[in-house]
């Protein structure tokens, strides 16, 4: 009995696909977060990776959004998996 790529991987039907400047972003939009997950969001008109801290996020280089800043964040889904361009990759496997 063959299985499905994303049974495989463990991505949910409804996961989503998001092309990102080093490759591509596998989103669930469906997932609950936590502490310890990566989403990502859309804030000031650019996507971009962020993770909760309580109730703030914390982006990607370091800026914290909170308070009447999370009025302007659309939470897009939890990461589940991020796929690196060959040319990206400081450590690729072949």
């Amino acid at each position: 009995m063959q299985q499905s790529i994303l049974t495989v991987c463990g991505i949910r039907q409804g996961a989503e696909v998001f092309e990102i400047q080093s490759g591509y972003a596998i989103v669930d939009r469906a997932g609950k977060p936590d502490t310890s997950c990566v989403l990502l969001i859309a804030f000031c008109g650019h996507q971009q990776f962020a993770r909760l801290a309580g109730t703030s996020l914390i982006t990607e280089d370091g800026e914290v959004i909170e308070g009447d800043g999370l009025d302007d964040v659309e939470v897009i889904g939890v990461v589940t998996h991020l796929i690196s361009r060959a040319g990206f990759d400081d450590l690729p496997v072949m």
